[in-house]
């Protein structure tokens, strides 16, 4: 049994590294294209493409590394008042754990199904409530090795908030709440007995979030902060050291610029952003530096 936890111990490093990378789940990247989704809504074009190009890298405490390179595409249906969001994603994830060495692997992110209502409070504040769906697109292998996407079935719901002052230029003031539950899959996990199998769940992701924008109609600038709470990972046959080492406290935080154009008589907008990030907790096998840049073109049709 010593042996089991030691093999598991030295395995959660590994999960803690691949396993969190997703963009069909980063808030950051989700809130920010959302600006180009909601923007000014045309009369008679009800629909919006995005495409997002992203690049993340991380550092552990115990000197691993990861990195991950990506496409995000989203697809929205945009009448007055509800939405629908359909995110997809695919990339490739490439892994140095100072425990089990190097590998890579390329894969799809899991697809996330989005609807929301949205209800102005007065002339310049408005509040959207949104339901989520999480679909896997693969078994989650985090244990054995790189990985791009969650690979858990997931339900979620969003709150999110906005208020606006015009002036010479417009400022916002936004701020969302989201909760995620991922649902528990047989996950394979290599022991010095051999590969063995156990029922995991990544458990609860509660992410915070708040920004300030500026925008003066044809280009737009926008700082915010996203804390991100993950909770209740589980390991069956129960350890007690899994909560201890999956579990985080993470903060980030980002800047995004956002130019405003027109595709003949389409509105369109391109946005460039970056972030900056660091896990409070664990420790040990939590990450130390995380970088994530991203490119993201929007247009509506």
């Amino acid at each position: 049994m010593k042996r089991v936890v030691i093999s598991v111990l030295f395995l959660l490093n590994n999960y803690v590294i691949a396993n969190t990378t997703s963009a069909v789940y980063n808030l950051r990247i989700a809130e920010t294209t959302k600006r180009v989704i909601f923007k000014n809504r045309p009369i008679g074009h009800p629909y919006v493409a995005d495409a997002v190009v992203l690049g993340t890298w991380r550092k552990d405490y115990s000197g691993s590394t990861d990195a991950v390179a990506a496409g995000l595409g989203s697809f929205v249906y945009t009448p007055p008042s509800y939405y629908l969001r359909l995110d997809f994603a695919a990339g490739h994830a490439h892994e140095k754990s100072v425990l089990l060495g190097t590998s890579t692997r390329n894969q799809m992110d899991d697809i996330v199904i989005t609807g929301g209502y949205s209800k102005f409070i007065h002339e310049h504040s408005g509040v959207t409530f949104s339901g989520l769906i999480g679909i896997p697109t693969h078994k989650d292998k985090a244990f054995t090795g790189a990985q791009f996407g969650v690979g858990h079935p997931a339900l979620g719901v969003q709150i999110d908030g906005a208020h606006m002052h015009y002036g010479r230029h417009g400022h916002f003031v936004t701020g969302a709440a989201r909760f995620i539950h991922f649902f528990p899959r047989s996950v394979p996990v290599p022991l010095p007995t051999g590969t063995e199998c156990f029922k995991f769940t990544p458990g609860n992701l509660v992410d915070l979030y708040i920004a300030y924008m500026i925008d003066d109609k044809k280009e737009g600038f926008e700082v915010g902060y996203n804390p991100s709470f993950l909770f209740d990972a589980r390991l069956c046959p129960e350890l007690d050291v899994v909560s201890r080492q999956v579990n985080y406290i993470r903060s980030s935080f980002y800047g995004a610029y956002k130019r405003l154009i027109m595709v003949h008589d389409l509105f369109s907008a391109i946005t460039l952003a970056a972030s900056y990030g660091f896990d409070h907790r664990p420790k040990d096998v939590g990450n130390k530096h995380i970088v994530t840049v991203w490119a993201a073109w929007g247009i509506k049709f």
